[in-house]
């Protein structure tokens, strides 16, 4: 998705790396005795890797023959993907994780992931991803970022096409195996290639315990229901021989009764609707009819009269609305909307110098990002450089304790675990749970069972009562956990919401607390900061007007709903921060002044 290259170009890289067997890397013919000494001292390859094909074309001259085989785009294309994979080859890493978290952001899907509209989808598979390597780290005596690539390919291969424990999402289509759905049951069942020699089977085992490799049906635990070959009653090869073609017959039928047992459980998985259906043309070169099952049931008058033989003595051509383009856009649909928006940020870019003072389309260039621009670039007395970028979560900590702030800044330390921050996560991924029929972006089991916090003073199970017997249990949600980005005077308020619910004049914000409420009217002024983030947030998204926002918190120890009397406005709150700001990277002398 990165680099796009097409099926020639691909193809013109794998003759490169034929062309560079015996060669250098400046790709110079080796004389004989060279040849001879890499072969003692290097195992003998085919041909050099596509890593070498990748290093020499980008470095080869541009009159060099071999490059004459790829696109334009396609050069420019292989020269990012050489400078990426030589700086992730060059990077230092400490973990398997540092390693899968250093290639999301030299491939961007970290960006990605933020920008793009079903980023609850990517963020519950980015989950599942390190649920897996937490797997096989737990297991891994030497864990290796090859060692991990080998676990998941054998992982896929032992899980394909196997029913999945969490429930369906409505809408969804699951492609399982007819063995993998016992037990299950669908509104709607699709048994697709009914056709014969595949459902019933071929049925190529003809020997059955006679074949290489298998166990004799004398020493298996089912052996009373298998065949028998009662070679033991043969006196003579004639007899023997007769003796071995029942057995096939035999085998044969056991095979098929098997067959129509599978058959069995795959027309029953239906709750209401079930489709049959077969072509004579797939994949493979000769017509194939319909399957023995299909005619027993047109015998029996249960289904249409089914066609004889193919129209087609051929396998016919497909149809152009099949044909895909190929490599597929990573955009798709969204192409157009973001290439538009970056434009609008290329353009808007260009005034950061003073050298423009309008966009490409039209819109005054904000002073306010001129401004900002300009104290980005202001040198501190102490080196220290506030970032641009604020969680709505510090904005109490900024304006209550900036001094604290400052602190932080200078010397980022990590934060100890905390029991209580453990307990918000698993409220809010409870939550989020909670409305995934709603909301079927979020993937979550319902039924998860997880373990509780250290000091936890609510388990899941009271969590889970005390939100079902709240006001929100019976509400739609607006929105579960957007991510917004509002600018605030010079700076950015990143603000996670946790949920957005409709009240009759406009929405309610919703904030989650698992802690315990605030103690003084000042302690809840300032946690109010917060929320009031929240709403500017959400009235520049949304369009609605301030004054149709409300904006609470909702504690989860007390079941208590706690709105603030007074929201600061975007004026306020931007004098705030800037205030704020301004005393921590003031010089410590002038903070004491």
């Amino acid at each position: 998705g990165r680099w796009r290259l097409g099926v020639s170009d691909l193809h013109a890289l794998a003759t490169t790396a034929r062309w560079l067997e015996g060669r250098d890397a400046s790709g110079n013919a080796l004389d004989a005795t060279v040849k001879s000494r890499l072969k003692e001292s290097v195992a003998p390859t085919d041909h050099a890797g596509l890593r070498d094909a990748l290093s020499f074309i980008v470095r080869a001259p541009s009159e060099h023959h071999q490059r004459a085989l790829y696109s334009e785009a396609g050069l420019s294309r292989l020269a990012d993907a050489e400078a990426t994979l030589r700086a992730l080859n060059d990077a230092h890493v400490e973990s398997v994780d540092d390693a899968i978290a250093m290639v999301e952001r030299a491939l961007g899907l970290d960006i990605e992931v933020l920008a793009h509209p079903g980023r609850s989808r990517s963020v519950a598979a980015r989950e599942a991803l390190m649920d897996a390597l937490n797997t096989y780290l737990a297991v891994s005596d030497d864990a290796s970022v090859s060692g991990f690539v080998q676990w998941l390919a054998d992982a896929e291969t032992r899980d394909n096409l196997t029913p999945r424990q969490e429930p369906a999402e409505p809408g969804c289509v699951q492609v399982l195996t007819i063995h993998g759905s016992k037990g299950l049951e669908w509104d709607i069942v699709v048994v697709p290639r009914v056709v014969e020699d595949e459902l019933p089977g071929s049925g190529k085992n003809r020997k059955g315990w006679l074949s290489r490799g298998e166990l004799p049906y004398v020493f298996r635990g089912d052996r009373g229901s298998l065949p028998d070959f009662g070679w033991q009653a043969a006196t003579t090869r004639k007899e023997a021989m007769a003796i071995f073609g029942q057995f096939k017959e035999a085998l044969s039928d056991h095979q098929l009764a098997e067959e129509r047992r599978l058959m069995y459980v795959a027309v029953t998985r239906a709750k209401h609707h079930l489709l049959l259906s077969g072509s004579f043309w797939a994949a493979q070169q000769n017509p194939r009819g319909p399957s023995t099952f299909l005619t027993e049931l047109a015998d029996a008058g249960l289904i249409p009269t089914l066609p004889v033989a193919s129209p087609h003595e051929t396998p016919p051509e497909q149809d152009d609305a099949q044909e895909r383009i190929w490599p597929g856009d990573p955009l798709g649909s969204r192409r157009a909307l973001v290439e538009r928006a970056a434009q609008a940020v290329l353009d808007s870019a260009s005034g950061l110098d003073g050298s423009a003072t309008a966009t490409g389309t039209g819109t005054a260039w904000d002073p306010r990002l001129q401004l900002l621009q300009a104290k980005r670039q202001e040198p501190d007395s102490r080196g220290l450089r506030f970032p641009v970028r604020i969680p709505a979560s510090a904005l109490e900590r900024l304006i209550s304790d900036p001094q604290a702030y400052r602190r932080a800044l200078l010397r980022p330390m990590p934060s100890r675990p905390q029991a209580a921050a453990l307990r918000g996560t698993l409220f809010h991924r409870f939550v989020e749970q909670r409305f995934a029929q709603v909301h079927p972006g979020v993937l979550f089991d319902s039924d998860a069972e997880w373990d509780e916090p250290a000091e936890s003073s609510l388990s899941i199970e009271q969590w889970r009562e005390r939100f079902e017997a709240s006001e929100f249990a019976g509400l739609e949600p607006v929105a579960i956990e957007p991510e917004l980005h509002v600018p605030v005077g010079n700076r950015i308020i990143i603000c996670k919401i946790d949920a957005v619910f409709p009240t009759e004049t406009g929405v309610r914000i919703i904030d989650w607390k698992t802690g315990a409420a605030p103690a003084t009217p000042e302690a809840l002024v300032a946690k109010s900061i917060q929320l009031a983030a929240y709403r500017l947030a959400w009235s520049q998204w949304s369009g609605l007007d301030a004054s149709q926002i409300d904006a609470a918190f909702w504690f989860v120890e007390t079941e208590t709903l706690v709105t603030p009397d007074y929201l600061p406005s975007a004026a306020e709150l931007d004098s705030l921060i800037t205030e704020a700001v301004a005393r921590v990277t003031a010089p410590e002398d002038a903070e004491q002044d």
